[in-house]
Parts: C-alpha cells; structure tokens; sequence
C-alpha cells in the first residue's frame, strides 16, 4: 500500500469547496428566474462535480486504510465512518450522496430539477462537514 497523498485530498477539497460557492450562487439565481437551462445545467455540473471530489477522497482514503476491495461509492464513504476518519452515523447517512451522483451521471436526461434544487441546501451543509471532518483527521 502507498502512503495517503495528503496534497490529493487538499485538491480535492477544494474542489468540493469551490463547487459548493457555486452551488450558492445558483442557488441565489434559481429563486429569483425559475426555470432557466443554464441554471439546471449548471446545477447538475456543480453537484456531479462537488460529489465526486467526496467520491474520490472516500476511495483513495479506503484504498490505503482497508485491504478488501469495495464495491460502491457508497460503501466507499460509510467506510470512512468504520476507520473513524468520519462520525459513523454521518457517515452513513452522507452515503447516500453517491446514488445522487448516479442519478446526475446516469440519467441526466430524466431528472426533475425543481428536486434537485431542493437538495442544494443538504448538500452545501453535508459536504462542509465532511470537509470538516477529513481536515480534522490526524493522517
């Protein structure tokens, strides 16, 4: 096993940083003009995009903490709440995220944007925290 690239997860949270003042702000333009294409395209880029920066954390922490494989992104970050990187229950319910970025990736064509919208202020608070919790890990 290689060491955790600790400039990796850096970026990487930065990443999920800089997506969620994206977020925000479209969030800010949403509630203003409903119903604009850029604004859902943006949306679902911005989220797919935080969302798989928390992917690629979860999978190079596990990839050098565990020896069995996983076999989702799901399970990937639940596991950072078995290792105690992240608060178990947090963990667990944060996921969930994962089959979102399906949904985004998957059936982008299919997606109700007024649902997705809604999901913007859950998202901006459990991303932070899993910032938080990954900055706050002793590696």
């Amino acid at each position: 096993m290689n060491p955790i690239k600790l400039d990796v997860i850096e970026r990487k949270k930065t990443t999920i940083l800089s997506e969620l003042k994206v977020l925000v702000e479209i969030q800010r333009r949403y509630e203003a003009k409903q119903q604009d294409a850029i604004l859902e395209h943006a949306l679902a880029h911005a989220m797919q995009n935080c969302i798989a920066a928390v992917i690629d954390i979860a999978q190079h922490i596990v990839a050098e903490k565990m020896d069995a494989p996983l076999e989702s992104y799901s399970e990937a970050i639940s596991a950072l709440g078995t290792l105690g990187v992240l608060q178990k229950p947090f963990a667990d319910e944060f996921s969930r995220v994962a089959k979102l970025r399906n949904v985004l990736v998957h059936l982008y064509d299919n997606v109700d944007h007024t649902f997705l919208f809604s999901l913007v202020p859950n998202l901006i608070r459990d991303s932070k925290k899993f910032v938080k919790q990954i900055s706050e890990y002793s590696f």
